[in-house]
């Protein structure tokens, strides 16, 4: 991802408003993050995803936690290999 939507994923991201009144430190909602997934064509890992968007500790965690439950309702599958798809 471009390094200026890296710094400000908010402006892309449609979600932005109400992720950032449902959460002291918002993340990418799953409407970015299927966004960025599509852009990419391949599997992206973890760690890629976490860069993708300059994320720190906490907001680490709570990817990792909207991942989860996005693979939970079909949205995304993993593969512990390559990253999520």
């Amino acid at each position: 991802m471009p390094m200026a939507i890296r710094r400000n994923w908010q402006a892309r991201d449609p979600e932005a408003k109400a992720e950032s009144g449902k959460y002291k430190n918002p993340i990418p909602s799953r409407t970015l993050i299927l966004q960025v997934l599509e852009e990419r064509g391949a599997p992206v890992p973890f760690d890629d995803l976490v860069e993708t968007f300059d994320l720190g500790r906490r907001e680490r965690k709570a990817l990792s936690n909207r991942l989860g439950a996005m693979v939970r309702d079909g949205q995304i599958l993993p593969n512990r290999r390559d990253g999520y798809c």
